[in-house]
């Protein structure tokens, strides 16, 4: 009797594990095709928006020119990328980067005649582009080869940048949602053809800060999210080495340690009021500061010595913040206390910054700088307001450049499917994070126009989560269910109700198609615009390359007279303002 209870446990123990074995290879299979399914749809957008901003510009021949020099034969946009060409151009005679300025860095002799300055460009965008055109000099030359990498290269940059919107998307919200976003990408005309976007001969850092930073703070919201402690380590390290990549690029790169200080501060503050003492939340944060701050201190050594700088004074204050507020934590100290404590350290700290803002002191010099953003704005100089990227635009322009629905789509999704659903009633720091990058990209809008392609993928990642949510109620699945069960016309009748047609009526009318025809706009350069649209028609983005090729062919002819003056310090100065 027990042998043959064995011998039928034996056969239901068996059973179960042919039933997994032969599971097992089914899910793998159904897994693989959904990742095999998700890098597809990927690689066809990255594809979209190299199309969008590369094939009528590069076709157009807008951006070829008839000389044998750099930027005698490549025209490009606007008059930063000009000087990324002479950097380049130095660095391809003399074998290093030059006029980085600072302590080490030296100065341009070219700039502030006679006296010299410095751009103060760091290296890491203009030696990748030497880096990638020399995979093309086997089959081109030199001048060729850097020559169309310095064109084509800011529009893989914006194309890339789907890749990080994808993995917000589905870590804050779902696999779906992410893909949405990445669609909406290539849909955002001010992503396609603006003066900071990444329109092909575009030849400045914009397109490739933008994905840079949307990629440390993809691996800052990941590290937020793993609850295992080696794994958030990692993606907070990813995080910091791509916050160094931003300063190896940006001259003002100290925006990102920004973002994350402010972002880790207002989260312990939310702790302390929750009474949740997290390690997590400062591992996660004081990470990225400090990885960024180490891998990119050979670059602040030439620029500062040994002087402390911004990026300094803003990984110290954030750990010392931390600090406190774990002993705070530790102590069990109640917040009706600890909060005002911490709100006087926070004013002490903003009043210090008041009263040097006009400091001439070496060692606070960083800090005044920083206390003139605070208080005086971002560009808070006359000098600088008379650059246009610093001009505002107004709020008609700010909705357009995203489309007639997108960015208020953007503010609804964000107060509501964000900071109310996932903050307030949830708690969640990677929802916060989101939502204050959010806040603190939309306040940089209104002060300065030149930050309106920051919020490209947090517009896409907040319209993808709202639209998903429209679809998630609306619950076509059930629809289709409905129609297939009953069959016929009887079955369309029955299943498909006024809500669905909304639905669809709302996503086709107001966002697939309009910001679809507005990309397509951007994507058309200004000269061949009549071509494509026909006679009347006037355009509202696109690439303006033709207008500079006057005063770029009249700079060329220049220089060639002042040829024989070996010492290009010594040639005739000339004023240029942008």
């Amino acid at each position: 009797m027990r042998k043959r209870a064995q011998r039928r446990s034996h056969k239901i123990e068996s059973g179960r594990r042919d039933r997994v074995l032969s599971a097992t290879p089914s899910m793998s299979v159904e897994y693989s095709k959904k990742h095999w399914q998700t890098a597809a749809f990927l690689t066809a957008i990255v594809l979209m928006v190299m199309f969008l901003t590369s094939y009528f510009n590069f076709t157009s021949g807008i951006a070829l020119g008839d000389g044998d020099t750099l930027t005698g034969k490549f025209y490009l946009s606007g008059p930063d990328p000009y000087y990324n060409a002479r950097l380049i151009e130095k660095t391809i005679e003399t074998g290093h980067y030059p006029y980085l300025g600072g302590v080490y860095g030296g100065l341009d002799p070219l700039l502030n005649y006679p006296l010299g300055a410095s751009g103060g460009r760091p290296p890491l965008f203009n030696m990748l582009t030497i880096g990638v055109s020399r995979f093309f000099t086997p089959f081109m030359d030199t001048t060729q080869a850097l020559g169309y990498c310095m064109q084509f290269l800011p529009a893989l940059y914006g194309a890339l940048l789907v890749i990080p919107v994808y993995f917000i998307g589905k870590t804050l919200f779902n696999r779906k949602t992410g893909l949405i976003a990445a669609f909406l990408v290539p849909l955002i005309p001010i992503h396609i053809g603006s003066g900071h976007g990444s329109a092909y001969s575009l030849y400045d850092h914009d397109s490739f800060i933008l994905l840079l930073m949307t990629t440390a703070f993809m691996f800052l919201i990941l590290s937020l999210k793993e609850e295992h402690t080696k794994k958030s380590f990692l993606y907070a390290m990813c995080s910091g080495v791509f916050v160094a990549a931003v300063s190896l690029t940006w001259v003002s790169g100290q925006y990102v340690y920004a973002v994350i200080a402010f972002c880790a501060v207002t989260q312990m503050i939310v702790n302390i009021l929750t009474s949740k003492t997290s390690t997590h939340i400062v591992r996660s944060t004081v990470t990225p500061l400090l990885v960024g701050y180490v891998v990119t201190f050979p670059l602040y050594f030439l620029k500062s010595g040994f002087k402390p700088d911004i990026y300094f004074y803003i990984s110290i204050g954030t750990v010392a913040f931390a600090a406190i507020c774990l002993g705070l934590g530790k102590a069990k100290i109640p917040w009706i206390i600890s909060i005002p404590s911490l709100f006087a350290v926070i004013a002490a700290a903003l009043f210090f910054l008041y009263t040097i803002r006009g400091t001439t002191n070496p060692l606070l010099i960083p800090l005044s700088g920083l206390a003139k953003t605070i208080f005086g704005g971002v560009y808070h100089t006359k000098v600088s307001l008379t650059i246009a990227e610093a001009s505002t635009f107004g709020i008609s322009r700010t909705i357009m450049s995203f489309g007639p629905a997108l960015y208020l789509l953007a503010w609804i999704s964000i107060l509501y499917l964000a900071f109310w659903k996932r903050v307030i009633l949830k708690q969640e720091p990677a929802a916060l994070f989101i939502s204050l990058w959010f806040f603190i990209e939309s306040y940089l809008t209104a002060s300065a126009g030149r930050f309106l392609n920051d919020l490209v993928p947090l517009v896409a990642l907040s319209c993808g989560a709202v639209i998903w949510f429209v679809f998630s109620k609306i619950d076509y699945r059930q629809m289709i269910k409905s129609m297939r069960s009953s069959g016929g016309l009887r079955g369309v009748k029955r299943a498909i109700k006024v809500v669905h047609i909304f639905g669809i009526v709302f996503i086709a009318f107001l966002i697939v198609l309009p910001n679809a025809y507005l990309s397509f706009d951007a994507a058309v350069p200004s000269i061949e615009k009549k071509k494509i649209f026909g006679e009347n028609y006037g355009g509202a983005f696109g690439l303006d390359l033709h207008t500079e090729q006057y005063w770029t062919d009249a700079l060329a002819w220049l220089w060639e007279q002042n040829k024989h003056i070996e010492n290009e310090s010594e040639r005739p100065a000339f004023i240029s303002w942008w």
